[in-house]
């Protein structure tokens, strides 16, 4: 599934309707009736199909959640005679929701739409496009469809309190553009008295392109967009007000893969990028699958580097070594499980010659979980990201202590790939900006960096970023609360390390696999692992009370679903 932003989306539609000749009508016609498909499938319990060129804008376990998602909208389904309330500004949502209106009062649906007109609307000559919201206003009149109109909140509060039940269900196109004081009022009316809102494309007060919100936004259960996904529905507060998001490609999938080039734009991760793509062989042996060497641990951290080192054991890498300080290397022997090997990080010159020398025995490194902020982390950091040419995935202390924009020379004479793995915090350090800059408009910030320094970056969030050297990008998206504690990041470095290690497969018959993914199709996988396994595992014990560790039991499911 693709993401973007509103130029690009408006861009596949002019080429939908000149390259492909698809006339505009046709679209919105096709639009509106996977709307009203959509719209029977949550509220009609005898309905159990989602049509199939409806995406769900989510990374995993999208069929379990639209199935508890439907389940919860049961007891709000309209009522026989019932009127279900449309609020229709201009433009094309407006023409969609018009459209999306008439069917669903083909279907025996009763729809009334009010037409907003604020007070600052006036009216013009008749253009063309004014004759055709003309056109269709008559057309969905004639289809059952209850027509008013008003221009303030407090036309529509009166409907509200005039109106039988706990509030009707409202469907929203009211505005795609900056908003006004009179759209905020109307708009927190809509929030406090509708029971169920499903905005079209994308709530009015969001911005499709950065998710940024003004300080008044409507606030959807669900919404209905049309023929891609857009940056808006996952980043910043516009996630929190999008709801659940259905997509409609509306038969032009093909098209739209012919239109938009696969490195131009954001790919939302699920478990079809990686569903039977590496298979091993059963004549295989742990040397197939690599050996991962974890660098962390320091005074009270050395937690960090055993969840490091365990997610990489649990990902399928033949071997694992943790390494970490000479003063702390008793506590991580007493704690490291059997099938961890362990090591210290030398500190005398000669020593640390003799482990350089050695680094040709591993396959990644994972370097920075619970390593301390000192100057040795900063030196050990930049003696191995010169002496080391396979992947090596950099997180935590890692990312404190190494001023990337101050060490672009040395950057510069590194050969093998470098991974990052920032959360916002982090990232606005090595950006040297802050971090309400970076929220504003995090792809931009992403982009920058990943082409000024050469280097592959994960922004960690509830919609985690991914931005490759190679060009291409991708979105994780799967809130889950249960991440959010102390040790979720050093698990994922761990279990990113441990697929890197596997790249360095043999290609010959006597291979560990049938498939190799690439570099940047195992730090998806390792993504979007991370993320399943969080959701399998809070089924089991619950966001609030899951612990870290508690996810290592998950990630065999989490395979299982991939079957990867």
């Amino acid at each position: 599934m693709i993401v973007l932003d509103q130029e690009q989306l408006n861009l596949l539609k002019q080429d939908l309707e000149q390259k492909w000749k698809l006339p505009p009508e046709r679209l919105r016609e096709a639009i509106a009736l996977r709307f009203a498909d959509c719209f029977d499938f949550l509220f009609n319990p005898e309905n159990t199909f989602l049509p199939k060129d409806v995406e769900i804008g989510l990374s995993s376990l999208r069929e379990q959640e639209i199935k508890n998602f439907k389940h919860s909208c049961q007891h709000l389904a309209p009522h026989k005679d019932e009127e279900i309330l449309f609020l229709v500004g201009e433009g094309i949502k407006g023409i969609e929701a018009l459209f999306f209106a008439r069917y669903l009062s083909e279907q025996n649906y009763k729809i009334r739409a009010f037409i907003f007109r604020p007070h600052s609307f006036q009216e013009t000559t008749p253009s063309s496009s004014n004759l055709e919201f003309s056109d269709i206003l008559s057309i969905a009149t004639a289809s059952g469809v209850k027509l008013s109109y008003f221009n303030n909140s407090e036309d529509l509060t009166q409907y509200f309190q005039h109106y039988q039940g706990p509030g009707p269900i409202v469907i929203e196109a009211l505005s795609e553009g900056a908003l006004s004081q009179t759209y905020f009022d109307l708009i927190q009316a809509v929030n406090e008295q509708a029971r169920f809102i499903i905005s079209i494309n994308i709530p009015s007060g969001v911005c499709s392109s950065t998710g940024i919100c003004t300080s008044t936004a409507i606030k959807a259960n669900v919404t209905f967009s049309s023929f891609a996904l857009q940056r808006g529905h996952f980043l910043g507060r516009g996630a929190k007000k999008a709801g659940l998001v259905l997509n409609t490609t509306a038969g032009t999938a093909m098209a739209i893969r012919e239109l938009v080039p696969s490195d131009n734009c954001f790919h939302l991760l699920n478990h079809s990028w990686f569903y039977q793509r590496s298979k091993r062989s059963p004549f295989s042996h742990k040397n197939h699958f690599g050996h991962c060497l974890v660098l962390g641990g320091s005074k009270g951290l050395v937690g960090a580097a055993l969840l490091a080192a365990q997610g990489a054991l649990h990902v399928g890498c033949g071997l694992v070594t943790a390494a970490t300080w000479e003063e702390h290397y008793q506590e991580m022997t007493m704690r490291m499980p059997a099938e961890i090997m362990t090591g210290i990080i030398p500190s005398d010159p000669s020593s640390a010659q003799k482990a350089l020398d050695r680094l040709y025995r591993y396959d990644s490194l994972v370097i920075g979980p619970g390593l301390g902020r000192t100057q040795k982390t900063f030196e050990l950091v930049a003696s191995l990201l010169l002496n080391f040419q396979g992947p090596i995935i950099l997180d935590a202390d890692a990312l404190h202590v190494f001023s990337f924009y101050d060490q672009i020379s040395l950057l510069r004479k590194r050969v093998g790939p470098i991974l990052v793995t920032p959360h916002y915090g982090e990232f606005a350090k090595m950006m040297k900006i802050p971090v309400e800059t970076i929220l504003e408009n995090p792809i931009e910030h992403l982009r920058n960096f990943v082409r000024d320094l050469g280097i592959n970056t994960i922004l960690k969030g509830p919609a985690t970023l991914l931005g490759f050297t190679s060009g291409e990008k991708a979105i994780n998206y799967g809130p889950n609360s249960a991440l959010g504690k102390g040790g979720s990041g050093d698990l994922l470095a761990g279990i990113l390390g441990g697929l890197m290690a596997q790249l360095r497969i043999s290609s010959s018959t006597d291979s560990s696999t049938q498939k190799q993914l690439s570099f940047v199709e195992q730090a998806c996988l390792g993504v979007y692992l991370h993320s399943l396994t969080g959701k399998l595992a809070s089924q089991h014990f619950g966001e609030r009370a899951l612990k870290i560790s508690d996810l290592l039991d998950s990630l065999p499911l989490a395979f299982k679903h991939c079957q990867v």
